[in-house]
């Protein structure tokens, strides 16, 4: 009786006299040639005195703030089929004062004009829907199941989602689907249009993949490439946890990225890059990645990814456990489904490697920091990114790597990081309403390995230390030497824009660094020579340990900076080869 006591107390006072609510959204797109929708949301039963609708500021997966509220305009509300007023009271939160009225609508438009994965975009020819950024909270009623309806223009013909349809005769064009609660409705994204359509089956599963816009996507055998890639990646785990899967390729001018969604995935590619063979083993390694986070992130996840917090930011230090760990399982993925060989494989990962340790900003910030920073600094990028910090997705994938060798050597090969995927997937299915804390994803790495690694993940995930790659990696046979590569430099990269040559980065500690050039400056003249291709002007007149005097356009004002020091550099150039028994190579490579 007292427990019920508190929880009446708890609940708010909007929600006390609601009765068998229901909850319905709706969009159409009657300007779509101009980018907007029209969204409709029509509540009955709520019998509250007043109603929240707020917009999310971000969505999940993409970790940035991004006020989807900036786009919502022309605002209504009626009560009873009467119009009333309504305020804000914060920069996403639309209040109503439907004052026990049995139905309440709210309607409102959209404008959707950013292509990306993690926006909405629309136009003439289609919509994708990412719904976070169309589709508002009703607080705090969010947790309702409801129905959602989407009525296409004519000349759309297809409609595709993974979420589950609702029944039932329908006019021409318009199409019904049931969410079980606004968490649901938000990670599901809808694309309409007149897409091309591919299909196949994984351990018995539907798998639709939807491709929007021109392409030469049919030049390549990408539906049994991709359903290698969801066959070897469901190997992993060994079940699936969906009823059907969607997988929504944009087709871009240039450009790509992914993200992951509990039962569908959206990745871009490059229109007319299909048939370039780097470029589509890196899109199959993204298609992969978003796919590994159906088990991974979606579901086994760290304690702050959900349930979400859509009005703020949600912050975690394991984000290189959700990234990091799915970013080198896409890499081994590729390996297993036979899209690299050993040695190409141990290239890539040896690449990854010299990416993280010729960046500055390693010796600066932790892995955990890097995550817990995601929103500050992973999505939010400058000029001196590569001085201060390292991405938790590059850094992750090192250590994830580093974690499966230690697990695979511990258990003499019997055991990998795939066994510990495995155990936090035994872990989601019993409490799946809450993530692990960082305490519970050591203890689950140690189960698996036998062995304590507290203090290797404390050293390389809360730590700064340059792993021994060659010492860390020799107890699972792979030979790691780094035999380095020199470079003359002034330590600052340039780029051509507009006829001008501007410094896009300078590097910590070096000439022009300590000399003072300084990021976006036009570079103009060197030793009273003018520029006309870019640095390889300045390498041709400079040696070793001489210095340049460069001219330089600051904000539109000339100045000469003097004594910029051209020095001899080793970067970091590791090569990795397997050496080892065949045992041990076999349950980390294969």
């Amino acid at each position: 009786m007292k427990l019920k006591r508190l929880l009446i107390f708890l609940i708010p006072v909007s929600a006390m006299t609601a009765k068998d609510p229901t909850i319905h959204y709706s969009i159409a797109f009657p300007e779509a040639h101009a980018h907007y929708a029209k969204v409709e949301i029509k509540l009955q039963g709520l019998q509250a005195p007043y109603v929240d609708f707020s917009m999310p500021s971000w969505t999940p997966g993409s970790y940035l703030l991004r006020e989807f509220a900036k786009s919502v305009e022309r605002v209504e509300a009626s009560a009873d089929g009467k119009q009333i007023p309504y305020k804000r009271i914060d920069k996403n939160t639309w209040r109503i004062a439907s004052k026990n009225a049995s139905e309440i609508r709210f309607m409102y438009h959209v404008y959707a004009s950013e292509w990306s994965v993690r926006t909405s975009f629309i136009d003439a020819d289609m919509a994708f829907m990412h719904n976070t950024s169309l589709f508002m909270q009703v607080k705090p009623f969010s947790a309702l199941p409801g129905t959602l309806t989407v009525e296409l223009p004519e000349s759309w013909k297809q409609l595709h989602t993974s979420l589950e349809p609702v029944d039932g005769k329908l006019p021409a064009g318009t199409h019904r689907f049931r969410f079980s609660s606004y968490d649901e409705l938000a990670d599901e994204p809808l694309l309409a249009g007149n897409q091309d359509t591919l299909q196949f089956e994984v351990a018995g599963v539907p798998h639709l993949v939807a491709i929007a816009g021109k392409g030469n996507h049919a030049e390549v055998s990408f539906r049994d490439d991709l359903k290698k890639i969801c066959e070897t990646t469901t190997a992993i785990i060994g079940e699936l946890p969906c009823k059907r899967y969607t997988f929504f390729v944009l087709n871009t001018e240039a450009g790509g990225g992914g993200l992951e969604h509990a039962n569908s995935s959206t990745v871009m590619m490059p229109r007319w890059q299909w048939n370039n063979a780097a470029r589509y083993k890196q899109f199959l390694g993204l298609c992969g990645h978003e796919y590994f986070h159906l088990w991974n992130v979606k579901r086994i996840r760290p304690e702050a990814l959900g349930p979400f917090d859509y009005s703020k930011e949600n912050h975690t230090r394991m984000l290189w456990v959700a990234e990091g760990i799915t970013s080198y399982y896409d890499e081994l993925i590729l390996r297993r489904a036979g899209f690299y060989t050993r040695e190409a494989y141990l290239e890539k990962i040896a690449g990854y490697i010299n990416d993280l340790e010729n960046r500055p900003g390693r010796h600066y910030l932790s892995l955990a920091e890097s995550s817990w920073d995601a929103w500050i600094r992973e999505y939010r990028p400058n000029e001196n990114s590569k001085n201060t910090g390292i991405s938790y997705y590059l850094k992750g994938q090192v250590v994830a790597f580093l974690l499966d060798v230690q697990i695979v050597a511990a258990s003499n090969g019997r055991r990998s990081l795939d066994d510990v995927m495995k155990v936090l997937w035994a872990d989601y299915k019993k409490r799946p309403e809450r993530g692990f804390s960082d305490e519970e994803f050591v203890a689950m790495v140690n189960e698996v390995a036998g062995k304590d690694l507290r203090a290797f993940l404390d050293q390389f995930v809360n730590g700064v230390d340059t792993p021994d790659y060659a010492a860390l990696l020799k107890i699972a046979g792979i030979q790691a030497v780094n035999s380095g590569k020199e470079e003359n430099t002034l330590g600052m990269q340039v780029q051509q824009e507009n006829g001008r040559w501007i410094v896009k980065y300078v590097e910590r500690g070096l000439g022009a660094w300590n000399a003072g050039v300084s990021a976006n400056d036009e570079l103009i003249a060197i030793n009273g020579m003018r520029i006309q291709t870019g640095l390889e002007d300045i390498y041709r007149v400079m040696k070793p340990d001489n210095s340049a005097n460069l001219l330089v356009s600051r904000a539109g004002l000339i100045r000469n900076i003097d004594q910029v020091a051209c020095r001899t550099v080793k970067r970091n150039l590791w090569k990795l080869e397997a050496k080892g028994t065949d045992e041990l190579l076999s349950s980390l490579l294969d």
